[in-house]
């Protein structure tokens, strides 16, 4: 008779099925946790990356953060982000992963060829586990580090390809995922919208300076134009102390040659014929000098002028003219404190605009006449403003009521041809406006005389309002 031993228990089995199925749950829930934990960190990075856009950094330091991101979010040794120059190379490369002295090594950026102008081309991303293995590996600069598994994408936006992404071996595994190359995808897409804001900005701050160029070139030559039209008044002016020049050397050249200058009695009348000399020379020298500090083009200089000062500066351009066409300038005084935070060239501009305007309007016997009033405007309980208003009122022809809301359009002019550039109120706008106040036209219509108003803020001084 035989003899069976007896079944082994089957308890220790379960026991071993139950600790390997543990074990698996665990490992599962970690990975899992793990898996979270870097989506997680992903995410917090990709919103980052959202944030650096509207930050106020450089162009430079936003391209410099998303190609450090691009390392740490694919996990790679090296990324580099190079920019289009339009011209078939790169304006800017940038690199993450590298140190100073593997920078320094690698020298000239890539030339935009071979493996990075398959991105540019075909406009879509490329994953390679053996780069040094594929032919279209070229165009790397010849120090630049050994790469294996590659991922690069392209940086497009709105269809126009802005320059490339790339990463190189990758940390921990033999060529880049899938997960990667979507991540890679998202941070160029970021780095595009930045070189776009970039360019849209240039391409605007390019504009500005064209149209602040063209304002500069517009305001010379309207006041030039200026010039030209007070040029006979101003012949005049300067026609005065030059005659009296003539006279007093001619008077005393005939006493030269008849001998009188050596008479003791004639000495006091040289003396004096030698002082009035001076005094109209210095005299005309003080017209020319003012036609050239007008004249002269240079930077604004915001300083506290007294707005009566500029006005009777202004007048004395044009008062020799008026007077030969029996027209009459009137300045009344202006109350105390008449002063602004202004550029005084700059309203003595606004002022000649609006005298030779006037003078343009009258007809013989006509008048011109400048006053101002303080003004306060109550903005808020806490804060007031007062104002010193300007009104430079003329008899002259007036202005229609359909003209009325053009004045101010560049190039409107109801002047004849060649005597008027349409430009003064335009111009004259625009300055007082630089100066933080306004102007107005108004008039009741043909043949009812105009009056304009500057208004502009008065500077910060005490006790200098007088109700």
């Amino acid at each position: 008779m035989s003899f069976m031993p007896p079944p082994a228990s089957i308890e220790p089995v379960e026991e071993r099925i139950e600790a390997l199925q543990a074990a698996v749950n665990v490992d599962f829930y970690e990975g899992r946790e793990r898996m979270e934990k870097r989506e997680m960190s992903q995410l917090r990075m990709l919103v980052k990356a959202g944030m650096i856009l509207s930050a106020k950094l450089s162009l430079e330091d936003v391209l410099q953060r998303i190609a450090n991101m691009a390392c740490k979010l694919t996990n790679a040794r090296y990324a580099a982000l190079g920019v289009l120059d339009g011209k078939g190379g790169l304006s800017r490369f940038i690199t993450a992963g590298a140190d100073e002295t593997t920078r320094q090594a690698i020298g000239a950026p890539p030339v935009g060829k071979g493996i990075l102008a398959v991105l540019i081309r075909e406009v879509k991303p490329l994953r390679l586990k053996n780069l040094t293995g594929d032919p279209r590996a070229h165009g790397f600069p010849p120090h630049h580090p050994p790469m294996n598994s590659f991922l690069g994408v392209p940086v497009v936006s709105k269809g126009k390809v802005f320059g490339n992404l790339y990463v190189t071996e990758k940390l921990g595994a033999d060529e880049f995922s899938e997960e990667d190359e979507a991540l890679a995808m998202t941070l160029a897409a970021q780095a595009a919208i930045a070189l776009e804001n970039a360019n849209l900005y240039e391409e605007l701050r390019r504009s500005y300076d064209e149209l602040k160029q063209s304002q500069q070139l517009l305001v010379r030559q309207e006041k030039l134009a200026s010039l030209g039209r007070l040029a006979a008044g101003l012949a005049h002016e300067l026609n005065n102390p030059l005659s009296s020049v003539a006279g007093f050397a001619e008077a005393l050249q005939r006493r030269v040659e008849t001998g009188e200058i050596s008479d003791p009695s004639a000495l006091a009348e040289v003396g004096q014929y030698v002082t009035m000399i001076q005094n109209e020379v210095a005299r005309a020298a003080a017209i020319v000098r003012r036609l050239l500090d007008f004249a002269r083009q240079r930077e604004p200089a915001f300083n506290v002028v007294d707005v009566y000062d500029v006005v009777l500066n202004a007048v004395s351009f044009v008062e020799r003219q008026a007077s030969l066409e029996n027209q009459q300038v009137v300045v009344v005084p202006f109350p105390d404190g008449s002063v602004v935070q202004a550029d005084a060239q700059m309203l003595q501009q606004v002022l000649l605009n609006l005298l030779t305007n006037a003078l343009d309007a009258i007809e013989s016997g006509g008048e011109i006449r400048i006053y101002a009033h303080h003004r306060r405007e109550v903005i808020e309980p806490a804060f007031k403003q007062e104002w010193l208003d300007v009104f430079v009122s003329d008899t002259g022809s007036g202005i229609s009521p359909e003209n009325l809301p053009r004045v101010f359009d560049p190039f409107f002019t109801t002047k004849e041809v060649g005597k008027g550039t349409g430009l003064g109120l335009a111009i004259s706008q625009s300055l007082v406006e630089q100066h933080k106040g306004s102007i107005e036209v108004r008039s009741e219509g043909i043949g009812k005389g105009t009056v304009v108003i500057v208004s502009l803020p008065l500077a910060e001084r005490s006790g200098r309002l007088e109700g």
